[in-house]
């Protein structure tokens, strides 16, 4: 609930809570919320809310404020405006990582090094950032990195993860 997961002094949900206590807490909150709002330019971004049609989606936009949602699910056939956020292509997660790193100053085999560990965690920006910060912090050379992350995925070579990303139901190994 999103109302209720925001944070204000003074308001605090009774342990043992009954439905009507909540639906009264919950009321006052969200008075409170668009009585401080007021005059003010709001953006909320509310991410993994991954319900389509509620009566809290609609509360929200009854609010007044600019809602921002990044999730999964395809929200086009629901009439809301939708923008499709795409995986990275290899030369930006490689700036992705450049930048997150510190420099762009490698040789020839390290960067194809650097093209293949990007490659083995599948483009993802935030592994990407990470990967970049932990060898720059612990100074681990790319090579070493890249072995590391091989031998790791090799002992799970046989493992299935099923995985639904974009709209995609897929097996991941």
């Amino acid at each position: 609930d999103v109302v209720l997961g925001i944070t204000l002094g003074g308001f605090s949900i009774p342990a043992k809570a009954k439905a009507e206590e909540l639906e009264q807490y919950y009321l006052q909150k969200k008075a409170v919320i668009k009585q401080l709002c007021a005059q003010q330019r709001v953006l909320l971004i509310v991410d993994n809310f991954n319900e389509t049609e509620s009566d809290e989606m609609e509360d929200l936009e009854s609010m007044g404020w600019y809602l921002l949602f990044p999730t999964r699910n395809d929200w086009s056939q629901y009439g809301k405006q939708q923008v499709k956020v795409m995986p990275l292509e290899s030369e930006q997660a490689r700036e992705v990582f450049f930048h997150s790193y510190g420099s762009t100053d490698f040789t020839e085999d390290e960067l194809a090094q650097l093209d293949e560990l990007i490659q083995l965690v599948d483009r993802h920006t935030m592994t990407v950032e990470l990967l970049a910060k932990q060898i720059r912090e612990e100074e681990i050379p790319l090579a070493e990195m890249l072995e590391e992350l091989r031998e790791k995925l090799k002992d799970h070579q046989d493992t299935v993860i099923p995985l639904n990303k974009d709209g995609k139901q897929s097996q991941k190994s």
